[in-house]
């Protein structure tokens, strides 16, 4: 049995550290019936950000005594006839290669640093990377990693040794390897150049603090076994799996357990239909809860440990599962739009749209505040007003943002003010602009964004047509005006085509049955096909007198586009003047019984 303790003095044996500088004794070998490395560099970012987080904010040097949990490690011991045992891993691989990446990068920014702790962490990489030559010497074969890649369809294992070797890549590479390796790179240098960091407290964090679970088995068929139970027969418990269990235990007690499972049935109803889990709800009822407690930071805490506090156990609060169901049935009209039973706004085109444009933001983060303020205020009277406002200001914040910076770490700390001031009712108040890039800089980045903001920009074009009076549907594509298979064109240059091909005025949302007619046709077929379209932009597109598409035209689009969403950022903070003489008419009998104990409070507070 293992037996994790916060107070307990972590194992050694189990850190990143102690359990892969076990390595020079059985190298670890991926084997060849696994996948190639195939992590992302949002995947990559996660983890980077993660340990970050928890060697400022909780582990470090700020407390030696915590650790963070990497996760699961599934492996078993082979003898090989060339290196003696390995140990063949069956999970874990991803994070185990992308930890040697970071490793080897860390490994070279301590090269010039003097000081003995630089020079000790140094010592501790080369024990995990590379194979002991000479222990008495303590002379390291650098030729050698202690990680390599059998997978037989894996292209660059070579290009993974390779870096492991020089702790450089290719000019322009396109592996994952590289193109992680670069990413990493890019966040560590972030942190080297950009305020005061305990950058030891993370090397200490990374070595020390971070720890597996490893499961080691004696043959390939035990290890199989054992991977295939915890991810799919026997996977552990979720979070909402200790929760359920635990309330169901309290319902039992109160003899009203009946009612609980019909309550908890109908939450996964509702979350399934939204496209959600119920572990999803948790978490973003965690950073309601967060935003409540006016708390700012991350952190690093499981969503477990939060919930199951010793000094605040939030399962025990009464309006848990009905803030669920809330949070579940917001997103379940985000994603399909039916009004929600007596909330009359849900009715407002224009929170639909905006709503409907956050949907294809490219991470989760403007679900927080949205939550926060939907929860924290949906019983005003002039709510309708005010989230419209709301949700116009952080999409218009967060998307410039994304332009400039598109890292989850930019958009993570500003959401969690904006949480804190959604639930204290002080969004007015909240100093916006200040999280504001300059026009000039979002003006300069939006003809060629991250290609993960397409879907979302485009969609903004797609709404500017006062002509789409409807939702825009679901499984739209992006349509490449000028082809991508462009060939035949010789009236323009190879690099003009090539540096424009890929620029926001070159591309459209459509359909997938006419994207797919459209194909590679040229301008003056393809307006037939825009012409059928249910997306008022595009049946725009077919009228327009031109039977060839450019790059002449796509920089014309770029800069027409340009001016539509900067007047579209712009737009979202515009406040309409307040006629001091207006009469407001509300008709009361559509109030609920607590909106109009709010009307009256505040009519109370105007006397």
């Amino acid at each position: 049995m293992i037996y994790i303790d916060d107070d307990q003095q972590l194992s050694k044996d189990d850190t990143v550290y102690g359990f892969l500088s076990k390595a020079q004794q059985a190298p670890f070998v991926i084997p060849a019936f696994q996948r190639p490395y195939s992590w992302e560099i949002d995947n990559v970012e996660k983890l980077f950000e993660d340990i970050w987080t928890f060697s400022q904010e909780e582990g470090g040097f700020v407390d030696p005594k915590k650790r963070y949990f990497v996760g699961a490690f599934v492996g078993y011991y082979q003898e090989n006839g060339l290196d003696g045992k390995v140990l063949n891993i069956v999970d874990g691989q991803q994070r185990v290669t992308t930890l040697f990446l970071l490793l080897r990068l860390i490994y070279d920014y301590l090269e010039d640093q003097n000081s003995e702790t630089a020079q000790e962490y140094r010592r501790l990489i080369r024990r995990v990377i590379w194979k002991i030559k000479d222990e008495r010497k303590r002379e390291y074969d650098f030729s050698c990693p202690l990680l390599t890649s059998n997978v037989i369809n894996e292209k660059d294992a070579e290009v993974f040794r390779s870096i492991l070797v020089t702790g450089e890549t290719a000019d322009r590479a396109k592996d994952r390897y590289s193109i992680n390796y670069e990413y990493l790179r890019k966040l560590l240098e972030e942190k080297l150049t950009t305020g005061t960091f305990d950058i030891q407290g993370f090397y200490e964090a990374i070595l020390n603090q971070t720890f597996f679970l490893p499961v080691i088995a004696s043959n390939v068929e035990t290890a199989l076994r054992v991977f295939d139970t915890l991810n799919n027969r026997g996977m552990p418990l979720t979070d909402a799996d200790v929760f359920k269990a635990l309330l169901y235990r309290k319902a039992y007690k109160k003899a009203a357990q009946s009612e609980f499972i019909e309550n908890w049935q109908n939450l996964e109803k509702t979350a399934a239909e939204a496209g959600l889990t119920i572990q999803n709800l948790f978490s973003y009822h965690m950073f309601y809860l967060k935003g409540i407690d006016g708390v700012s930071k991350t952190g690093n805490s499981s969503i477990r440990s939060f919930y199951l506090n010793k000094l605040k156990n939030r399962l025990n609060e009464t309006n848990l599962l009905p803030q669920l169901k809330e949070i579940a049935n917001l997103f379940k009209y985000i994603k399909k739009h039916n009004p929600i039973e007596g909330q009359d706004w849900t009715a407002n085109f224009e929170i639909q749209k905006i709503l409907d444009i956050l949907r294809y933001y490219p991470n989760d983060y403007w679900k927080y505040p949205v939550i926060c303020f939907y929860l924290s205020n949906k019983e005003k009277v002039d709510f309708e007003e005010e989230f419209l406002s709301f949700i116009k200001r952080l999409l218009s914040v967060i998307v410039q943002r994304y332009l400039l910076k598109p890292y989850v770490s930019d958009i993570k700390s500003f959401t969690m003010n904006i949480n804190a001031a959604a639930c204290k009712g002080k969004v007015r108040e909240f100093e916006w602009c200040n999280y504001l890039p300059k026009p000039r800089e979002v003006e300069e980045a939006i003809a060629l964004p991250h290609y993960k903001l397409f879907p979302l920009l485009l969609r903004i074009v797609a709404y500017a047509d006062e002509e789409q009076n409807t939702i825009l549907p679901n499984g739209l594509e992006i349509e490449h005006i000028l082809p991508k298979d462009w060939k035949g064109i010789e009236s323009e240059p190879m690099e003009t085509i090539v540096a424009n091909l890929e620029h926001l005025g070159n591309k459209m949302l459509l359909e997938k049955v006419p994207n797919i007619k459209a194909s590679n046709q040229w301008f003056k077929l393809k307006k037939a096909e825009y012409a059928k379209s249910e997306l008022a932009s595009a049946r725009a597109m077919a009228t327009l007198p031109i039977d060839s598409w450019t790059t002449n035209q796509i920089i014309e689009r770029d800069s027409r586009l340009k001016s539509l969403l900067m007047k579209f950022f712009d737009g979202c903070f515009y406040e309409p003047e307040v006629n001091d003489n207006e009469t407001l008419t509300i008709d009361i009998s559509k109030l609920s019984p607590e909106q109009l104990t709010t009307l009256k409070a505040q009519l109370a507070a105007l006397k």
